[in-house]
């Protein structure tokens, strides 16, 4: 009866559906960064028109990108039936690492090809609420992508802002379209259509931090997604703060972007043949409770299998 009880709630107990998604290159190969340490630097026009100061400016650039730095995974051999062993996982950080490289010029933003090859051609992605989104992430994926430095620019002039007036901020990525490494990355900030705070802001302005983390997840690979409490869904109304956290969904996304790295970095094979493999999971999530039930169900099963002897 024991075995009945928990076997049926390993299959009645919901799975929870994956929202985020992941950029890719022409080849097919997820859009990552290679490097661990990442530099960019902060447009010197800043937000001192909207009574953002220099400092808490600067605190909170640095302050999105911490938030996808501190990011913890773990790589498990996951279970794929009662007859493998429990799950095993080692902790890993992301292996990103950002430094603020001051404030400069600003800069033409770095997106386009030095060559005319495959896969060159620039695509656009407004998200998937279309004409709703408030973020949007513009790609360049080529032989040899134009880089001139990371950079968060401020564009104040709305003739040349040409990507929507409601779109409070745009990210353009530029990566190799063989290897999917990316190689610049620029975030581009709407302070001609839109007044930007930090916190308690006033009805109408957009919260610069909620902005600015998720915008930092298109600067690390990832697109929109589809789950609507997810930093990384594509709009947001003006003043909110929640996507100023990462979410699961969120964790998901980045972990499995990154998971490759880590394997190479010496995950393990199963033990047993068809017991699960490698997989990125956020170390701050507890296992869900359908792992929780099989974990007891195999230990029902091993107590059973000593009784026996």
């Amino acid at each position: 009866m024991l075995l009945t009880i928990f076997l049926a709630a390993i299959v009645l107990l919901p799975h929870r559906a994956d929202g985020w998604t992941h950029r890719k290159a022409a080849s097919g190969a997820g859009v990552r960064w290679a490097e661990a340490d990442l530099y960019y630097s902060v447009d010197e026009h800043g937000l001192a028109g909207d009574g953002v100061s220099d400092d808490i400016l600067m605190s909170v650039i640095d302050q999105a990108f911490a938030t996808w730095e501190a990011v913890e995974c773990a790589l498990c051999h996951d279970p794929a039936g009662i007859a493998c062993p429990p799950v095993a996982c080692a902790i890993h950080p992301l292996g990103l690492r950002f430094h603020n490289d001051g404030v400069r010029p600003r800069q033409q933003p770095g997106l386009g090809c030095a060559d005319t090859a495959p896969g060159g051609a620039q695509t656009a992605d407004a998200g998937s609420n279309g004409d709703a989104a408030t973020s949007a992430v513009v790609g360049a994926g080529c032989e040899q992508p134009v880089v001139n430095g990371n950079q968060v620019i401020f564009v104040d002039d709305s003739a040349k802002w040409n990507f929507g007036s409601g779109v409070y901020a745009l990210t353009l990525l530029a990566w190799n379209s063989r290897t999917g490494v990316l190689a610049d990355a620029d975030v581009l900030i709407n302070d001609a259509g839109y007044h930007f705070c930090d916190g308690a802001c006033p009805v109408g302005q957009v919260d610069l931090l909620n902005t600015l983390v998720h915008e930092v997840g298109h600067f690390v690979g990832l697109d929109h997604s589809s789950v609507p409490t997810a930093t990384m869904f594509a709009s947001a109304e003006p003043g909110v703060t929640w996507m100023r956290s990462l979410e699961g969904d969120d964790l998901d996304g980045v972990c499995h972007a990154y998971r490759q790295a880590w394997a190479e970095d010496g995950c393990a094979p199963p033990a047993e043949p068809g017991c699960g493999s490698c997989a990125g999971r956020p170390r701050s999530r507890p296992l869900p409770w359908t792992a929780v039930a099989g974990l007891f169900l195999v230990a029902v099963c091993l107590r059973r299998r000593r009784q026996e002897r």
